[in-house]
C-alpha cells in the first residue's frame, strides 16, 4: 500500500489526541486579561457535561508558556491559545453555539463543576482545554 506523507501526518495527528471529548455550549461570560481567562459555559439542551449534573461548567486559567515551550507549532503554542479565546469571544457576541472539550486530562477539578486550563487551542472548530499533557 502507498500512503502520502499527509496521510501519515493526519493518522500521527489524531492518534496523539485520543482520550478526550467535547461538548456544544453556549458562552454565558468570559474575562480575559492578555493569555489568562475565566469562562462560564452552559451546555447546550440534551447534553451533559461528562455525565456530571452541570448545566454551567466554570474554567479558568492561562496559557502555561513555561509548561509548553517545548512544543514547537502545533499542537501548543501562544497563538493557537489567542486564535481559540478569540473564537469564545465569537461565540459570546454572536450567542452561537461552539463546542469545548478537553484532550487527555485536559482540565483539572477544582471543584464540582470549576475546572482550571493551562492552555487552550482550535482544532478543526472545537476548542479543547489542556492541562497536563498532549
Amino acid at each position: 500500500m502507498k500512503y502520502s506523507l499527509m496521510s501519515v501526518v493526519v493518522l500521527l495527528s489524531s492518534a496523539s489526541y485520543a482520550g478526550g471529548n467535547a461538548f456544544p455550549v453556549t458562552v454565558e461570560s468570559l474575562v480575559t486579561n492578555g493569555p489568562q481567562f475565566n469562562v462560564t459555559l452552559n451546555i447546550a439542551e440534551g447534553h451533559s457535561w461528562d455525565e456530571a449534573e452541570c448545566q454551567l461548567i466554570r474554567v479558568s486559567g492561562y496559557y502555561d508558556a513555561k509548561k509548553w515551550q517545548r512544543y514547537k507549532g502545533k499542537p501548543m503554542n501562544a497563538e493557537l491559545h489567542k486564535e481559540a479565546l478569540k473564537t469564545l469571544v465569537l461565540a459570546q457576541e454572536k450567542n452561537t453555539l461552539v463546542w469545548f472539550g478537553y484532550f487527555g486530562a485536559g482540565m483539572q477539578r477544582e471543584s464540582e463543576c470549576t475546572y482550571l486550563s493551562r492552555g487552550l487551542i482550535v482544532e478543526q472548530g472545537y476548542i479543547y482545554s489542556i492541562y497536563n499533557s498532549i
